[in-house]
């Protein structure tokens, strides 16, 4: 019988040569994620606190280590970066003890720019699957990071976050 890869031609992949895909895969699309676009302003540091503002609203410190999965003294600093550059802004709200983040109308303006500048790539990429390939790949993937999430808290539940 014929072999590819030291494995019969048209046998099913074993666990490894699966974990092995889906790992190169994954990298193959977090380089895309992390490649500045032409034309972009903020860095990838500075979109991410954009983003997760944009996403859940005014964060304390504690929920941005925990949306970015970054430990304090990295999210503390770029916070600060974006701070000084007029994009984030913080205030204590009434009665609470601690701070709370949120973009200013500039940040939030730049953040809509980069944005579109980060997903055009995505978007013409996207259109080659078609409505419903593209709604299956986005439940498939979001069940894979709900799984990943599930195993990470089983593992460790002390340190474990959800990532969404």
């Amino acid at each position: 019988m014929e072999q590819l890869d030291g494995k019969p031609v048209g046998s099913e992949p074993d666990e490894d040569d699966l974990l092995r895909a889906i790992a190169r895969e994954v990298l193959r699309l977090s380089r895309r994620r992390i490649m500045t676009p032409e034309g972009s302003t903020l860095d990838r540091s500075m979109f991410r606190i954009l983003w997760a503002l944009a996403e859940s609203g005014p964060c304390t410190m504690a929920d941005l280590e925990c949306t970015l999965h970054l430990e304090q003294s990295t999210v503390s600093r770029q916070v600060k970066n974006a701070i000084g550059r007029g994009l984030v802004e913080s205030h204590m709200p009434p009665g609470s003890r601690r701070r709370v983040f949120q973009a200013t109308s500039e940040g939030a303006r730049i953040y809509q720019q980069e944005a579109a500048l980060q997903s055009d790539v995505f978007k013409k990429a996207l259109a080659e699957f078609g409505p419903s390939r593209f709604h299956a790949f986005t439940s498939e993937l979001t069940a894979l990071n709900d799984a990943l999430d599930h195993a990470a808290n089983a593992a460790d539940p002390a340190t474990s976050h959800d990532f969404r």
